[in-house]
């Protein structure tokens, strides 16, 4: 009885605050969407804390993303994941591979004049990336190697 619960939402650029509500000897948590409107999409950190009488414990934190309302967009939104990018511009790059196309960016970062041999080890990292991604979204979950000695 008497204590609070409240979530800080804390990004490299915002921070957002909101509170449950007691219900019995638990708490709802509602966040409007006129509310949740207002929050880019990115990666957050939430922490969740109780507080009484000047007291407060923080009793979590976790790794949010909070992903772009497709619902409101008025333009075309990349809803790819970092690996996704990754792999499309890598694949993108070695195709047209010729001296007068010896560099890509990626999220503003130039590579230049990179060996193909390691591409090509970069391009076989994203796929198997990608692949995970794909299994878990499908909800096959992770690929399992069971192995006896």
């Amino acid at each position: 009885a008497g204590w609070t619960l409240a979530f800080t939402l804390i990004s490299s650029t915002s921070v957002f605050s909101f509170s449950g509500t007691a219900d019995a000897d638990d708490f709802a948590v509602t966040v409007s969407a006129a509310t949740s409107a207002a929050w880019p999409a990115g990666s957050y950190r939430l922490v969740e804390y109780v507080s009484k009488a000047g007291e407060r414990f923080t009793i979590g934190t976790s790794s949010v993303r909070v992903l772009p309302d497709l619902a409101i967009a008025s333009t075309g939104i990349d809803t790819r994941t970092h690996a996704r990018k990754v792999l499309d511009a890598l694949e993108a790059w070695i195709e047209k591979q010729s001296p007068t196309a010896a560099s890509f960016e990626i999220a503003g970062r130039k590579l230049q004049n990179y060996p193909l041999p390691e591409l090509l080890a970069f391009r076989d990292r994203y796929r198997a990336e990608v692949a995970r991604e794909d299994r878990v979204q499908a909800g096959r979950g992770p690929v399992r190697i069971l192995t006896r000695f």
